[in-house]
């Protein structure tokens, strides 16, 4: 992913049905099937439109919920869709295993799994890496979010500025 996107990258795209769709695809290709709780803030103002890659924004989404269910433990994995002005925020919460305070500032860097991780799954480390890539390609962000009972990651990608103004 080479530098932020440019007008021509761009297309309306819609998060909420990437979200929808992504999931439901997860849920067909796993074996075991652990709950995934998805809840859209459905204000009658918000839109979940967004210029950007939407097979991008799949592959982000798809990293983050394949890795809530393979380090939750087999709980249920919390997915919240929500709009505070200027971002479409998307929260994924797994009840799982953690990350360490010492390696949350890793999580991000190529190649980096945390020692926990190594033990109890196959990966590359490149998961994460790629989703900070396509969120920052898109003008937005990822971040772990210290939550006393998993993990609990949040992509935050900004609303069309037509969207914003209208809303204010």
């Amino acid at each position: 992913i080479n530098g932020p996107a440019t007008a021509k990258d761009l297309q309306p795209v819609r998060l909420d049905e990437i979200l929808l769709h992504t999931a439901e695809q997860l849920k067909q290709e796993t074996a075991d099937a652990q709950p995934v709780q998805i809840t859209i803030d459905t204000a009658a103002t918000a839109e979940y439109t967004l210029r950007g890659d939407a097979s991008m924004l799949h592959t982000a989404v798809a990293n983050l919920l394949e890795n809530a269910l393979k380090y939750g433990l087999g709980h249920k994995v919390e997915v919240t869709l929500t709009q505070p002005l200027p971002w479409h925020q998307i929260a994924i919460l797994d009840y799982g295993i953690g990350i360490s305070p010492e390696e949350i500032a890793l999580v991000f860097d190529p190649f980096y799994r945390s020692k926990t991780a190594r033990n109890m799954a196959a990966g590359t480390g490149l998961g994460l890496t790629l989703v900070k890539a396509i969120a920052q390609w898109h003008g937005g962000s990822i971040e772990l979010a210290p939550h006393p009972y998993g993990t609990l990651f949040v992509l935050k990608l900004p609303c069309p500025t037509d969207q914003v103004w209208s809303r204010l």
